[in-house]
């Protein structure tokens, strides 16, 4: 097997699916590598037969590498200080948001910041079916061999979570003009104090999280209502230092902001949208996840 032609192939596939398990950049990409470094080394080995499906073969090494990592870091997840979210993808906001076919089929099959934060409720294995076959339709005899369960088990485990998760964000069309509106009309209600705007905009059972690892200031649990959601955003907003900065940006291809403001550590903020309203917020301060803001 030629270990480069494979890694131009597969590389992005095997980072959607550590991202998509995970929720971290760093972690995906030394999963890639190291399952990389599997197959050239079983290269170099006489012993062991090339397999007949590579695609599913180093899906098989990715995920399976997933597990062992998300099983060795509960504890770590335990004792996290606050709230946990993923880490998000970030990249600057085109000029054209009209995008050409291809760009639009990549936002399409592109997962969701809400979805991520979805999938941590479920247990490794209950996330590797469901990302495995809901967001990159894998076929479940396939599944099966990656996770080394039989079929029938997995299709099982598949339709307990339809039922049990809300996972409308993987196929939901997106419109990144509507969702531009709504945040441009969500800042101006921020910095102008409007609170029939702030309200328009908030769904009633509306969640606000927000995760700073306990390395700088945030709510060390979820926010609900949108009364209690609508206090905390204005509190906020007094509480920053001027002068101030909100970048519009696209957080895994969707609209997301970037507060900066002078001596404090900037905030990136990732919404879901339930039609014209946002039905949750997540709040990002700590600054090992957003390290890439320099």
């Amino acid at each position: 097997m030629e270990v480069d032609y494979l890694y131009s192939q597969y590389k992005p596939l095997l980072f959607s699916i550590g991202y998509s398990m995970l929720g971290s950049v760093e972690d995906s990409e030394d999963l890639v590598q190291d399952t990389f470094l599997t197959v050239q080394q079983m290269n170099q080995s006489t012993s062991k037969e090339e397999p007949n499906n590579i695609k599913a073969y180093l899906c098989k090494i990715m995920t399976n590498r997933c597990l062992d990592l998300l099983k060795s870091s509960k504890n770590k997840r335990e004792v996290y200080i606050g709230p946990w979210l993923p880490e998000p993808i970030i990249q600057k906001l085109p000029e054209d948001l009209n995008d050409d076919p291809m760009e639009k089929m990549i936002l399409d099959e592109t997962i969701t910041y809400a979805f991520l934060v979805l999938l941590e409720q479920l247990n490794p294995t209950e996330r590797a079916v469901f990302v495995l076959r809901e967001a990159f339709q894998f076929d479940f005899r396939t599944i099966a061999n990656i996770l080394n369960k039989t079929e029938l088990n997995c299709r099982k485990i598949f339709s307990r979570l339809k039922r049990k998760v809300q996972s409308k964000d993987v196929v939901e069309k997106r419109n990144l003009n509507q969702e531009l509106d709504i945040a441009k009309r969500f800042i101006e209600a921020a910095e102008t104090g409007n609170l029939d705007m702030l309200i328009s905009l908030l769904t009633e059972d509306i969640v606000l999280i927000t995760d700073a690892g306990g390395k700088t200031k945030a709510a060390l649990r979820p926010i609900n209502l949108q009364k209690n959601v609508i206090a905390f955003l204005v509190g906020v907003r007094k509480k920053i230092n001027s002068p101030s900065e909100t970048e519009i940006v696209l957080i895994n291809n969707q609209i997301g902001l970037i507060v900066k403001s002078e001596g404090e550590e900037p905030t990136v903020i990732c919404f879901e949208i339930e039609g014209d309203r946002y039905r949750s917020i997540y709040m990002l301060r700590n600054p090992e996840k957003i390290r890439f803001l320099g």
